[in-house]
């Protein structure tokens, strides 16, 4: 069965993510066995990392697939669709580093397999 998870929100800031996580659920069992789509919308100046958990504390960059581009990159500069394999991942989150000016709105859809 598969069961989309989406989630959104605006980023302007150094430091600010937008994640998808299931660490709220009882009995916390769940994981992201499927795919995930990322959409940037807006104009921005600064660096997006893409991070996955597995134990919910430590994050550890992936690579999306930008499908403007067919590219794979960790980090997204850019607005646009982008596309993420996941395999039991705990969380998914859209961080600011380095950011300059501007605002993205960025909508996590995710899909368990």
């Amino acid at each position: 069965m598969t069961i989309p998870y989406s989630t959104s929100g605006t980023i302007d800031a150094n430091g600010e993510s937008v994640a998808i996580d299931y660490r709220g659920e009882v009995p916390n069992t769940r994981r992201f066995n499927g795919a995930a789509g990322i959409q940037l919308v807006g104009t921005f100046t600064g660096t997006l990392n893409i991070e996955v958990t597995r134990d919910g504390t430590t994050y550890a960059p992936i690579q999306a697939l930008n499908e403007a581009t067919g590219m794979l990159n960790t980090a997204m500069t850019a607005a646009g669709l982008y596309r993420v394999e996941l395999a039991g991942v705990r969380a998914l989150r859209v961080r600011s580093v380095a950011w300059t000016d501007g605002a993205v709105n960025v909508t996590l859809l995710a899909v368990e397999g």
